[in-house]
């Protein structure tokens, strides 16, 4: 691994679209390989992270996201075990290594929630832990997608050893570009929808709550980010759109008042 083999591999990873925070944590783990192949005594070329060039951070794609509306439709226009993946992504929010992750133990019909505890790697397809320590936690489980988890488990469960609600015919967990490529996209060609990628689903839940008037605390909790700046930081934008149209309907309602206070005054007057 010398410089011209690592640079060749950053722009080739590059060009798939990630992040530069995401190649720079890949970057991080290729390094720290490195270094424990040369207390092994290997001889590895001495390459060092300003030898490398790296996408500037402005340079990122336009990411398209996904409506309520559309949402909808790809949940009903999609095949088992997908349409279900795709209704639990966009009903919680949570991210699509989590959905991947849930077991059936996760799922209770009593207390009407959904354990978040697990996420599976995209690359690996191997269990880990949640993003950050506050990814773990419970989400509400909605009525509309109780309907569809009891109906999926009686009708589209694989039994498994790990027990995971989600697998293949093999009995082994998806990965996130499985899940995309092959239970996304193909309903999205299908209703005309352009590509995204499974996050979007959680853009679209976030999106619409704080459409809907939830208070970014609340959003926040949902999303189970570790403080409401971090979702601000996020989904500033929908915020800064709905605070608009709160204000709007606020001076709209000041104006009918003042209009009824003054019509009263004149018919006041005109009595008098």
């Amino acid at each position: 691994m010398n410089v011209k083999n690592l640079q060749a591999f950053v722009t080739t990873t590059a060009a798939t679209g990630v992040t530069r925070k995401t190649l720079e944590n890949i970057l991080q783990t290729v390094f720290s390989i490195l270094r424990t192949a040369r207390m092994f005594g290997n001889a590895m070329p001495p390459v060092k992270r300003a030898d490398l060039m790296l996408p500037r951070e402005e340079a990122k794609r336009d990411v398209r996201f996904l409506s309520a509306k559309e949402v909808g439709q790809i949940i009903i226009g999609a095949k088992e075990p997908y349409a279900t993946m795709f209704a639990v992504l966009g009903m919680t929010g949570c991210r699509a290594g989590e959905m991947l992750g849930l077991k059936i133990g996760d799922l209770d019909f009593n207390r009407k929630v959904i354990y978040i505890r697990r996420s599976i790697d995209s690359r690996t397809k191997q269990e880990q832990s949640t993003k950050t320590k506050n990814s773990t936690g419970e989400v509400p489980m909605p009525a509309a997608l109780e309907k569809r988890l009891r109906a999926f488990l009686k009708h589209g469960f694989r039994e498994n050893p790990n027990r995971y609600l989600f697998t293949n015919r093999n009995g082994s967990t998806y990965s996130v570009g499985k899940v995309t490529e092959y239970g996304l996209w193909p309903v999205q060609d299908k209703l005309g929808i352009p590509h995204t990628g499974t996050h979007a689903f959680r853009h679209a839940a976030a999106s619409e709550l704080l459409e809907e008037g939830a208070p970014l605390t609340v959003v926040q909790r949902q999303l189970r980010h570790g403080d409401a700046k971090t979702t601000l930081q996020k989904y500033g934008h929908v915020v800064g759109d709905s605070q608009r149209r709160a204000v709007n309907t606020l001076a709209e309602k000041i104006e009918r008042q003042a209009v009824e206070l003054e019509s009263t005054a004149e018919l006041e007057s005109s009595a008098a």
